[in-house]
């Protein structure tokens, strides 16, 4: 598709209207949520020419499957292909924004469901300050010598830069939900009051908002009551470039602590498949200590990282987590693509998972969901998993292969930081192994209402404190206080009788001190 398709598209937006030409289709509650997911070679979502002023807010909640360079969030840009405003990855590690080609990086990238909010506040005549948070929190604040002013252009688009026609590497990788556009610059303690809660499309300052979750159909519906409504992919009918309507649960909670390995001390009983040798490891030059990488012996056949017992067996509280990894390669050139990079097999059946975009020759995250869909591929039927298919590979998983080799020749591969999220040990009991570090982890469910689990573990035996507190520091609980033995361990905590808000949970021992963030929604 090139632009000038896009310049029809807005004369077809401006002459008839995507409500009228999408009229028998209404604004419905339901108690399905949705978001998008978008295959990173050739899906986008054309919303409409709309204005915003020269101070405004966007948001968004996104899952990148993998934090690769030159994938673009949303943007739009001038009639002839200059930048306007654009947010995404571009070849600077970090999140990038651009106002009329003037831009600022910063932040480093997170894979999975994360909230991001990027707030533009006009300083001057010829600067505008800009400001992104993730998950509420500042991540970069920078000023820019630029200023939006005239909108007019091409439409608004999520997933792709149009600056000057479509690349395969502009593409967006993953899921997105929730995108919201504001006519001011909205403040910190605003955007985390609304982040994990839907609108109801009538708040004050409010453009634009896309829930996406109709669920089916080519119309993603703009539920401020603006008109601006937008289409998946580059016609009113079903075409290649349309993003998949994906069921997810709302709101998106951290996710449930993961079996993993961090190669902090071995390569934890690793092992390779194919022509690769290995693995090896090293102590240092992970992301960051420990990692474990293998050499390519120069044949013809693809290698891969095998996982070992602990992320086997019966796995079926993985099903709708994730499979969070690290890679590195070595070179760029020469590379070669596969449709097996991760797979999954148990004693009758294989499902094989592309990875899109292959690692850079610096570390790249990538965050797998374990659910069916048109990513993931029965390797006998080369048709999509379903549901069926892929809760029984998890009920007894066999085999977890992760492909190391991307480039033809000679070449290093390496790997780190896998998780399998969803695979915990035992709830209330002390793990059979040792940890090799203290550790608090996330709670989950987070968001919660009333109750969630905290789980947390010890490398040494000793007298530890779990605490609660509120905004203002004030002890709202005490969890645990009592002497523990070395393990794994979570706890049940119950906000029945607290009001909604941000909380915190500090862990505490002789030598060792965490804290983490949670939020109680009622």
């Amino acid at each position: 598709m090139k632009i000038a398709t896009i310049f029809l598209l807005s004369f077809v937006f401006a002459i008839f209207g995507l409500n009228t030409i999408y009229a028998q289709l209404s604004k419905v509650d339901t108690s399905d949520f949705y978001a998008l997911e978008f295959d990173g070679i050739n899906d986008y979502v054309i919303l409409t020419d709309f204005s915003v002023p020269d101070s405004f807010t966007i948001e968004m909640w996104i899952a990148p499957y993998s934090t690769v360079n030159n994938q673009l969030f949303i943007g739009k840009h001038t009639n002839s292909g200059g930048n306007l405003f654009v947010f995404g990855y571009y070849e600077d590690d970090g999140y990038a924004v651009v106002i009329r080609n003037e831009r600022h990086v910063g932040g480093s990238r997170l894979a999975g469901y994360h909230h991001l909010a990027v707030v533009i506040q006009k300083e001057s005549s010829s600067s505008s300050k800009v400001t992104v948070y993730r998950n509420g929190d500042i991540l970069w604040i920078a000023f820019i010598q630029s200023v939006l002013g005239n909108t007019n252009g091409l439409p608004w688009v999520i997933g792709q830069d149009w600056d000057s026609g479509p690349t395969t590497s502009d593409y967006f990788y993953g899921q997105f939900d929730e995108v919201r556009v504001w006519n001011y610059a909205r403040g910190q303690l605003e955007i985390q009051a609304t982040m994990n809660q839907k609108l109801t499309g009538n708040e004050t300052g409010l453009i634009a908002y896309w829930p996406f979750d109709e669920g089916q159909g080519q119309l993603v519906l703009d539920h401020s009551n603006n008109g601006n409504d937008g289409l998946l992919g580059s016609s009113a009918g079903v075409d290649p470039n349309d993003p998949a309507w994906y069921e997810t649960e709302w709101p998106h909670v951290d996710p449930i602590p993961a079996v993993s390995s961090e190669f902090e001390i071995n390569a934890e009983d690793w092992s390779l498949d194919g022509d690769g040798e290995g693995p090896f490891h090293n102590a240092t030059g992970g992301n960051p200590g420990g990692y474990i990488f293998g050499i390519d012996q120069g044949q013809s056949v693809s290698w891969y990282f095998l996982a070992p017992n602990k992320f086997l067996g019966n796995i079926s509280d993985a099903y709708g987590q994730s499979l969070i990894f690290d890679l590195r390669q070595s070179s760029l050139d020469n590379q070669n693509n596969n449709s097996d990079d991760i797979s999954l097999t148990n004693d009758t059946l294989t499902l094989h998972f592309n990875l899109v975009h292959n690692p850079q020759t610096f570390w790249t995250r990538y965050s797998i969901p374990l659910k069916e869909g048109r990513l993931w591929i029965n390797a006998s039927t080369g048709n999509p998993a379903t549901q069926s298919e892929m809760q029984m590979v998890l009920s007894n998983l066999t085999e977890l292969r992760i492909r190391g080799e991307y480039r033809t020749g000679p070449d290093t591969g390496d790997l780190d930081n896998v998780m399998l999220h969803g695979v915990t040990t035992s709830i209330d009991e002390q793990s059979n192994s040792i940890p090799e570090k203290f550790q608090l982890f996330q709670n989950y469910p987070n968001p919660f209402n009333p109750t969630t689990k905290i789980f947390y573990s010890l490398s040494k035996s000793g007298n530890i404190t779990l605490k609660v507190y509120d905004m203002l520091g004030r002890e709202v609980q005490t969890l645990v206080k009592e002497f523990k033995s070395s393990g794994s361990y979570a706890i049940d905590f119950n906000a029945g009788k607290l009001s909604s808000g941000i909380y915190f949970y500090r862990l505490q021992s002789d030598n060792f001190m965490a804290t983490k963030k949670m939020l109680l929604l009622r």
